[in-house]
């Protein structure tokens, strides 16, 4: 089993009050991986809108690329009631859960947002 980098999305207790929403774990790398899979529009997109812009970013001598999906989840990210998808994904690991990571937002055939971590 891989060990995946902690990436959790908490809002604060003020922010949850003013916009009425709750809090979404990404990814819990003490807990078993769920099975991501992305469409096949999803996986195009990512490999020609996202990847080339974070490659520059995250590419390392001791990281060889290895992308993969970690989690899928539909929802409202960037903007309220919009209709997203959120893919969280492993750039490359050096192992021990260290590594890279990122996560892209897609909204209508496009991306909305693209955050990397190091």
């Amino acid at each position: 089993m891989k060990s995946w980098p902690a990436l959790i999305f908490l809002l604060s207790s003020a922010a949850l009050a003013a916009s009425g929403q709750s809090r979404i774990v990404i990814n819990d790398p003490a807990s078993e991986p769920a099975n991501a899979k992305l469409s096949a529009a999803e996986r195009r997109l990512i490999d020609r809108l996202v990847l080339p812009r974070v490659r520059p970013i995250l590419k390392s001598e001791i990281c060889e690329e290895e992308f993969e999906p970690a989690a899928v989840l539909q929802g409202a990210f960037t903007r309220p009631a919009a209709k997203q998808t959120l893919v969280f994904y492993q750039f490359c690991q050096t192992g021990n859960g260290l590594g890279s990571a990122g996560v892209a937002i897609i909204e209508s055939g496009g991306v909305a947002a693209s955050f990397v971590s190091a």
